[in-house]
């Protein structure tokens, strides 16, 4: 019935316009992956491998440009130089000089150490397992100082530039003595040469700094960071601060934003525009909490802004909120009542003209903390918005939403799009896991030719699509993934074809997923369920 079905899919293809649904092909089917983290990553010479790490080994294999297994391997964490891969964080999986290579966290001796896997990308084998960077060791009274200080618990980032290979890695020490010292930066070509290595500095007289985001290539390091002081350090002064590090410098060169006093809890992305030769910032702020009175129900209220860069002097050129413009929607068709869209920002994307999309989440956030002080998650994933922004000055030229509705007792939030892509996780030792997470949200393409947007969703939502209130989706088991075509229109299409009863369905792995800008492939895991029987293939889809 699969083989069937998917050859029917291709032959649709073949006879229809370029701007409708992708052309997909799938590798044989394997059994469903479970528990643990998976990636797909694609790299330039065609190859395709599929990760799956899990607590205690890690499970790969590696395609050919024509979606042949070339090979699989399992390697147990007991054979890499750190073994407890299951407690690690993974910072990063990129494609850096034709190869797939893996940063992961782990901690050694009470000293968080950044790893390196780096892995054939012809053959599959593993070419190096190696620490690269250690930070300092915690101390007694470490805890109580992140738990109940201003402090930020030391960590890595990982940062990669494609077209170069280069990459960055920021290595944050939140209780370093010298608050010049709590930021170092190593800075390598695509060779995995070290270009530089450098504390941040001082900035300007704070004693607290958090990260915030970067980008880099091969001649520099672009970064934003949160400074800012207490009242037992030195005042209520707080600043965002642009940075750089390139090419003959000694010292960071570094600018403060008048306009972001007292910008707490901030997150974002940067990206650089090869068209206007700007990095534009987009960052979101929490503002304030208000709550009803006599009512659970508690609001908080965000700034989401996009600043525009010039690299060279790093002074904004063009500062503007993101006010989701035309972006009215109404969940019944005939219904009178409008909802203004408000959501969280996932990822920016600078397109081949110069211009920018923003895609953007509805997000509702519920905490239960329990007697004895853990904390778990709920979350609400609701409608998605599509923000255009012109290629010179950043204008909102409009916006689109789509109805959704999804649940996932997990804590969700800004900018989690973009940390998927470039394949962040952690595993948790304890503590609540969502075991559908990385089945809900949404994912966006955009190519030359068309943009498309894809959610794994009930089929009667979407058959009633924007006739009512959708239905909340909990049970992935029990959906379809559905596209958009932007532009055209508002109809969706089954992605992997129409299941010929309910009794079967084709969901997408979204958090695995790799799209490949230069060949316009979209890479991911797609599960198949026939009854209660399961079964996943690699699914390649080609957009035109």
């Amino acid at each position: 019935m699969r083989s069937i079905l998917y050859l029917l899919i291709a032959l649709l293809t073949l006879s229809r316009p370029a701007t409708a649904q992708p052309n997909v092909s799938v590798s044989p089917p394997f059994e469903e992956p479970s528990g643990g983290f998976n990636k797909v990553l694609q790299l330039k010479n065609g190859n395709t491998f599929h990760f799956h790490i899990t607590k205690g080994e890690i499970n790969y294999t590696l395609y050919n440009n024509e979606h042949k297994q070339v090979m699989k391997r399992e390697i147990p964490g007991k054979s890499l130089s750190s073994e407890r891969i299951g407690t690690a964080t993974i910072n990063g999986i990129f494609d850096i000089n034709g190869e797939a290579v893996i940063f992961f966290t782990q901690m050694e001796g009470r000293a968080p150490t950044l790893y390196r896997l780096r892995f054939n990308g012809s053959t599959g084998a593993l070419v190096e397992d190696k620490a690269i960077s250690s930070i300092e060791k915690y101390q007694s009274g470490s805890g109580f100082a992140i738990a109940y200080g201003a402090v930020q618990p030391s960590k890595f980032v990982v940062e990669h530039d494609p077209v170069s290979g280069a990459y960055a890695v920021l290595a944050y020490h939140g209780l370093a003595g010298e608050s010049g010292e709590r930021l170092r930066l190593m800075h390598f070509s695509a060779d995995h040469k070290e270009l530089r290595n450098q504390f941040y500095g001082d900035p300007g007289k704070f004693k607290y700094i958090d990260f915030i985001a970067m980008i880099v290539d091969e001649k520099r390091v672009i970064m934003a960071s949160y400074g800012y002081n207490t009242n037992a350090s030195g005042g209520k002064d707080s600043r965002i601060i642009i940075s750089r590090l390139r090419d003959g410098d000694n010292d960071f060169h570094h600018e403060l934003l008048d306009y972001t006093d007292d910008f707490k809890a901030t997150t974002g992305v940067m990206r650089y525009n090869p068209v206007t030769d700007k990095v534009h910032f987009l960052t979101c702020t929490f503002m304030q909490t208000k709550s009803k009175f006599m009512s659970s129900k508690i609001n908080n209220y965000y700034l989401v802004l996009m600043s525009i860069f010039d690299p060279e002097t790093l002074l904004p050129v063009q500062i503007k909120p993101l006010e989701y413009r035309d972006m009215n929607y109404s969940y019944a068709e005939n219904s009178k009542k409008t909802y203004q869209f408000f959501g969280l920002p996932q990822d920016m994307i600078i397109n081949s003209d110069g211009s920018t999309t923003i895609v953007s989440e509805e997000i509702s956030l519920q905490i239960i903390r329990s007697s004895s002080g853990a904390e778990s998650y709920r979350s609400q994933l609701g409608a998605i918005g599509i923000s255009t922004l012109d290629t010179r000055k950043g204008e909102e030229m409009g916006g689109t939403v789509f109805s959704k509705a999804q649940f996932v007792t997990a804590r969700s939030g800004a900018f989690d799009q973009a940390e998927a892509r470039k394949g962040t996780w952690q595993f948790m030792p304890f503590g609540v896991i969502a075991q559908n997470q990385h089945f809900f949200s949404f994912d966006y393409i955009g190519t030359a030719q068309g943009r498309y947007i894809m959610f794994n969703d009930y089929p009667e939502n979407q058959e009633s699509y924007r006739k009512e209130a959708p239905k909340t989706v909990k049970d992935v088991s029990s959906t379809n993934t559905y596209g958009f075509t932007l532009g055209k229109d508002e109809k969706s299409y089954h992605v992997f074809g129409k299941p010929a009863s309910d009794k079967e369905s084709t969901f997408f792995y979204l958090q695995a997923s790799d799209y490949q800008k230069s060949t316009g492939t979209y890479a991911t895991i797609i599960v198949e369920r026939t009854g209660r029987k399961k079964q996943s293939r690699i699914a390649w889809l080609k957009f035109e």
